[in-house]
């Protein structure tokens, strides 16, 4: 259900809830199965944050910490686009962390700091970098001590630890890091609290997860309308966009078994790799999910990625709207069927009422329950 915006604007997407792949991760519960080669993220589980690839600041070596998709305390999606990923090297007691930037190292001469070495290193009489370091279990069982190995006269170990707001490198204390390890990719779907995002996967079914509905949308006589409508535990066909709405929180998709017919009718498309899509057809107009100037919840809708809404630049597994205009019409916005929508009045008709236009721009005479467009303004009709 949608709307016509008098003002000419357009809006660039804003990232939230969104459907993606991911890499799950798991804490490492047994030391001893720690080998050469295992993927590992260092997290903080208590403030739901992870590190990041960058520094917490300009010119420091301590790196930033992000919240992340913690399923739970020992699960984790991760982006691998923001958080570091370390590949373990060395031998148990010599560890070494490893990710794109070089191997995580401590300066012995230092209070405190994490630093990047691009070869590893063993801290001596005239190397004050140490490298190396050992992993073990912490005594509540749900953090992991990694402690460099290196002492001092002046310093005692020291080892990676977390400080509200990033990752450093302190003497020994009370540990507040964690390693999880990488498990396997997994496609889900994450909800932030808009509690909304589209959804497609052109080659795949899935089953969505209990407590989540999605729909297709459908045009009916010029108003939008949900189409068909899915629950938890139903299968979601393959090469069909859906809304999806639920709770806030990460729902793991899993494979479904099971084929399904997707919805001829509906106005949703998608793509399973971020592509810049153009329109194919004449007036026809593409709309992408995001958030209003305004960045309300109560703004958000579909709207035009560029000033003409003939181009949209759509991410991955992601769905956008389609529609076929009039010339003489232009929606730029449109709104969600949802209630927390705004810029919509619900009226009662009455006699000798404004001339009344559906979101095709054409006349209505007899309007039913919907959202119309009445004196340049959206307006719902009991």
């Amino acid at each position: 259900m949608r709307t016509i915006v008098v003002i000419i604007f357009f809006i660039f997407s804003i990232s939230f809830s969104y459907a993606e792949e991911f890499v799950l991760y798991r804490f490492v519960n047994d030391i001893t199965t720690l080998k050469v080669g295992d993927h590992l993220v260092i997290a903080n589980p208590t403030t739901r944050k992870a590190m990041g690839k960058v520094s917490y600041n300009e010119g420091m070596h301590n790196r930033d910490a992000i919240y992340s998709n913690f399923i739970s305390d020992t699960e984790l999606l991760v982006d691998t686009a923001l958080l570091a990923e370390f590949v373990l090297e060395g031998k148990p007691n010599a560890w070494l962390l490893k990710d794109l930037k070089g191997y995580l190292t401590t300066n012995k001469e230092k209070k405190s700091g994490l630093f990047v070495k691009s070869s590893p290193t063993h801290s001596n009489s005239y190397q004050p970098y140490e490298s190396y370091l050992s992993i073990s279990l912490s005594k509540d069982k749900y953090h992991h001590d990694l402690i460099f190995n290196v002492k001092s006269p002046n310093w005692a170990p020291k080892q990676i630890n977390y400080y509200p707001g990033y990752f450093s490198c302190y003497s020994l204390r009370e540990s507040e890091v964690a390693l999880f390890r990488r498990e396997r990719v997994v496609d889900a779907i994450i909800l932030d609290t808009l509690k909304t995002a589209t959804y497609y996967y052109g080659t795949k079914t899935f089953a969505l997860p209990e407590g989540l509905t999605a729909y297709t949308i459908h045009a009916n006589n010029g108003v939008l309308v949900k189409g068909k409508i899915y629950k938890g535990n139903q299968v979601l066909p393959a090469n069909q966009a859906v809304i999806i709405e639920g709770s806030e929180g990460v729902y793991i998709l899993e494979e479904a078994s099971t084929r399904e017919e997707a919805d001829p009718e509906n106005l949703l498309r998608g793509s399973d790799v971020r592509q810049s899509i153009e329109a194919t057809l004449p007036n026809e107009k593409l709309y992408k999910l995001s958030l209003g100037e305004s960045k309300r919840a109560s703004s958000l809708g579909f709207y035009w990625d560029n000033e003409n809404g003939d181009k949209i630049d759509n991410h991955s597994h992601k769905a956008f709207l389609v529609l076929t205009q009039p010339s003489a019409t232009t929606l730029h916005f449109i709104s969600m069927p949802v209630t927390f929508s705004t810029n919509i009045k619900s009226i009662k008709m009455q006699p000798n009422s404004s001339v009344i236009y559906n979101l095709c721009g054409q006349k209505v005479l007899y309007p039913t329950s919907g959202i119309y467009i009445i004196n340049n303004k959206k307006v719902y009709i009991k």
